[in-house]
């Protein structure tokens, strides 16, 4: 006679095969066969997933309750084959596993509270509503760190049933979550994933059905161009390399503002930086913002000096650079033109060189020509 332990697991592993074979119809998780072991007592007050789910026998001197009838705890080792599965480029990230596996449960019950009942006294294990924030939250703990993900689509379903209601929004956060695993991201790629995930039309450029709710919901976890103060803005800038003149050194950077429709976006002040010696100090001097367009110059320079820039703008509670890496990967020019003294790229011949092998097998064709 089946226990309740295999009853019940039987019915939630059925169940969101289902939501599967909607969402990610073609994922192994949902087309091949999938062994279930129930009543194990090898990891008391636990389940867990190698292939098979696993799932513990009660524990009550731990105060856990039998894990094969928690339909959260089935759902999230599911989840675990699922991301397995879905993976096609990237790799397999420890902390998104958490969290993708707490995002299936979520998607199957609605609830932030993951497993619910898990402990004797009524508790569960985990919320997604915990606001965990990329890097600063970030553990030693992959359920933990899992949160940053879990809670990136908890708040995501929570928006999009404000916007489009809630069984579109179900299947919007499915479908966008189904996405995301495929690109096999890690924690600090995953909004670059969703937001691929989220694409309609195999063009980035003129954004995606969701990106505003994205850019909102992940940035307030820490994820994508909204991490740090709700923008969503990069710095263009073509590097001088070679300024002719020494004395006028004007540098120019372009704001593109990705997300228009999403928020009013206002920079409020930029910097240029500069040196003239490799690993000296940086000086400064303070750059104009014309709509979106900032003008700076630096100082004149002695004809042939080496100088390293960057340049720093302050957009709300964040601050973008170009380039980038900022200091940690400068701009540089030559103040004043240089003088060419031979040029040739050696495509056609070799430039009247001649050349020979110097040492080795003389073999034919053999040459040390460089």
């Amino acid at each position: 006679m089946a226990t309740q332990a295999e009853i019940d697991t039987y019915a939630f592993v059925h169940h969101v095969r289902e939501w599967g074979q909607i969402h990610a119809p073609e994922v192994g998780m949902v087309t091949d066969k999938l062994t279930a072991r129930v009543n194990r007592d090898d990891l008391p007050c636990n389940a867990y997933y190698d292939g098979r789910i696993n799932m513990q026998d009660p524990s009550p001197s731990r105060g856990c309750n039998d894990t094969g009838e928690n339909g959260d705890i089935v759902y999230h080792e599911w989840g675990h084959g699922f991301h397995y599965y879905s993976v096609q480029t990237g790799g397999v990230d420890g902390s998104v596993g958490e969290g993708a596996g707490d995002v299936v449960s979520l998607l199957q019950t609605g609830d932030a509270v993951l497993a619910r009942y898990f402990y004797t006294n009524g508790s569960g294990i985990r919320e997604l509503d915990t606001d965990r924030v990329y890097p600063d939250d970030l553990t030693g703990s992959v359920h933990s760190n899992g949160l940053i993900f879990g809670g990136s689509f908890y708040d995501l379903l929570d928006v999009l049933e404000d916007e489009l209601g809630p069984e579109l929004a179900h299947s919007e956060t499915s479908r966008i979550f189904a996405g995301t695993l495929r690109y096999g991201p890690g924690l600090d790629d995953t909004w670059d994933a969703a937001v691929a995930a989220d694409d309609d039309n195999g063009d980035l450029t003129d954004g995606t059905p969701n990106y505003c709710s994205l850019l909102d919901t992940f940035g307030r976890h820490g994820l994508g161009p909204g991490g740090e103060g709700g923008v969503s803005v990069i710095t263009q800038h073509e590097p001088v390399d070679i300024a002719d003149d020494p004395e006028v050194l004007d540098i120019t950077v372009d704001l593109v503002d990705l997300a228009p429709e999403c928020s009013d976006f206002a920079a409020d002040g930029a910097t240029l930086f500069y040196r003239t010696e490799p690993g000296a100090n940086w000086d400064s001097v303070s750059a104009s913002i014309s709509d979106l367009q900032v003008l700076a110059s630096i100082p004149a320079q002695p004809f042939g000096t080496f100088v390293e820039y960057f340049v720093a703008v302050d957009v709300g509670d964040a601050t973008v650079f170009a380039p980038e890496g900022g200091n940690t990967s400068p701009f540089s020019l030559y103040a004043g033109g240089v003088l060419s003294l031979d040029c040739d790229d050696f495509e056609a011949d070799d430039a009247g060189y001649t050349h020979e092998l110097l040492a080795g097998d003389d073999n034919t064709g053999a040459d040390d020509w460089q």
